[in-house]
């Protein structure tokens, strides 16, 4: 028969073994997510930095050039989905110049 001592340490042993699993299974998880969000966040700084976009069928929309406000209509130069200079609105979207189809802004 098995003392009560005898009985904790072997408890204490497992209880060791299931916390080092939980830790590795921890450590495993929390690098994968942090992995996994480095890259989106390296896909999303490349697109920031594009001066061009493809609509749904595939034609080149350009992302700088003079652009209208939706809110206030006025026209600005600069880049498509920046902030307007005189309501502070910005555009969610583009009409592709050839088909019409609307581009969504890659970083929202």
């Amino acid at each position: 028969m098995a003392s009560v001592g005898e009985l904790k340490k072997s408890l204490g042993l497992v209880g060791t073994i299931a916390a080092i699993g939980a830790w590795i299974v921890a450590t495993i998880w929390l690098g994968l997510t942090g992995i996994i969000s480095a890259v989106k966040f390296l896909v999303r700084v490349r697109r920031s930095f594009a001066t061009t976009l493809r609509c749904p069928r595939g034609h080149v929309v350009e992302l700088y050039g003079t652009f209208r406000c939706p809110r206030c209509k006025a026209v600005r130069e600069g880049r498509a989905f920046d902030h307007c200079g005189i309501c502070g609105s910005r555009s969610t979207h583009l009409d592709c110049v050839r088909c019409g189809l609307a581009v969504k802004d890659p970083l929202q």
